[in-house]
Order: C-alpha cells, then structure tokens, then sequence
C-alpha cells in the first residue's frame, strides 16, 4: 500500500473502530508508506479489538506510525491481545509517534490495553522540525498516550527503538 494524496488513516485497513474486531491473521511481506499520519501496517486508526494477528511489514509514515496499528483512539474498553511485529517502522516529520506495536492513544476516556503483544523488529522515529517544544515519543510497544488510559500489560520488546536525531531542541521518550 502506498498513499500519495492525502489519505489521513493508512494501513490494510485504513480506518476500523469501535465495533471492529481484527483476528487470526497473517501480514507477512507487505509495504505500507504514507505522506500522511495514522499510518500502521494493520490498520491506520483504530477503535476495536485485535487478537493473534502478527505481521512483518516495512511500514513508513510521517507522525503517528506504528508497526500494527498508528493511533489507537475511541472505541471504549478495548485490547489488543497477542499480537507480534516483526517489520520495521519508519516515521520522519514535525509530530512523531511511533512503536512497534501501536504508535499512540488518543481521544478516549476509556482504558486501551496493549496485552501479551512482542515487538522484535525496530522502530526508528525522527523529529524533522524546527519547533523547539515538539518532542518524538518512541517506544518497542507504545510510542504515546496523548489522552485517556492506557495499560501495557505482559508485553515484550526485544527490537531495536532508535531516535536517530538528537539535538539539544528534540526532546525524546524511548518508552515501552
């Protein structure tokens, strides 16, 4: 999948929410790029539910990219439950979320659980702006959680999480 005019949520599934349910699969070999945030290989924005879903995806993006899922937002009490990234994520631009996993929570006053998921691929998120208070939020399972609750529970990262730019002006968080 490649996006190049605008297209906000990029991924196998672009947009899934809340009554959406994502299981049993395999996404192996695939290429995902966008100009654009919500970028995942799985899904660019998403609501609902996933299960045993593993994928080994190159996935580019601009801000908000993930190796499964970019922003994980509305939807209410949901989990992503044995899930695993084998791929890489690449996200360069002036608001950058990324992670192996899901690439940031958002919008939600409900509780996104991120449960018994493994990271092994890397996730490389640079911060290509001049804006002196943006900072990246890069981490091997989550990159962020903009509002609202998230847990992280049994989860494994054993990937490489790099952010590549370090200047005085990048204030980075390589979290979980």
């Amino acid at each position: 999948t490649k996006s190049t005019g605008y297209t906000g949520f990029v991924g196998l599934f672009g947009y899934a929410m809340a009554a959406s349910t994502i299981e049993n699969f395999q996404l192996v070999n695939s290429y995902i790029e966008s100009g654009n945030a919500n970028t995942g290989s799985v899904v660019g924005r998403f609501g609902g539910t996933m299960n045993n879903v593993y994928s080994n995806a190159t996935v580019f993006g601009v801000s908000t990219t993930g190796g499964l899922v970019g922003l994980y937002t509305e939807g209410g009490n949901k989990t992503i439950q044995k899930c695993w990234f084998d791929g890489s994520v690449t996200a360069v631009g002036s608001v950058t979320y990324c992670g192996g996993i899901v690439a940031c929570t958002d919008k939600t006053d409900k509780t996104k659980t991120i449960k018994n998921c493994l990271n092994t691929g890397t996730v490389v998120c640079e911060y290509a702006g001049t804006n002196d208070n943006v900072a990246t939020a890069t981490g091997g399972i989550a990159g962020g959680n903009k509002t609202g609750i998230l847990k992280v529970e049994n989860c494994l990262n054993v990937g490489s999480v790099s952010t590549p730019k370090d200047t005085n002006r990048t204030k980075q968080n390589k979290g979980t």
